[in-house]
């Protein structure tokens, strides 16, 4: 609820919703015309808590948690999102090969500069690393 001197306004919940949807179509349809100079990109991980359905006994679905790796992929310069995907491990050789499949179809892999991201051990580890 909003007050400006003795004025009362109610925001409806859908009504902030409908305006954070055009927020980020905006947005996206401005980072897509900035693609075009995106030659680096960065990519970081962090394990979340994911919802999923279990299907349990007699046909019965129940809700349950995990934790689950998820991978955010973004272009510089100007920190624009490209992509975000989940690998089924966490290996480094599995990571880089989602890694690759979601920038193999763009115009990106023939011009791409530079790869980074953190210096966790699956991504500079000894052993199944990424870099």
């Amino acid at each position: 609820m909003v007050t400006d001197n003795d004025k009362t306004c109610v925001i409806d919940h859908s009504k902030l919703r409908r305006e954070r949807e055009r927020c980020r179509q905006k947005i996206q349809k401005g980072e897509q015309q900035n693609f075009r100079f995106v030659n680096a990109i960065y990519f970081n991980g962090h394990k979340d808590a994911t919802q999923i359905v279990v299907q349990g006994p007699n046909d019965k679905r129940y809700r349950s948690v995990e934790l689950e790796e998820h991978y955010t992929v973004v272009g510089e310069p100007g920190s624009l999102y490209l992509n975000h995907f989940s690998p089924e491990d966490g290996k480094g050789r599995t990571i880089v090969q989602k890694l690759f499949d979601s920038i193999c179809g763009t115009e990106l892999k023939d011009r791409l500069a530079i790869v980074g991201t953190d210096g966790t051990a699956c991504m500079t580890g000894k052993y199944n690393r990424c870099i």
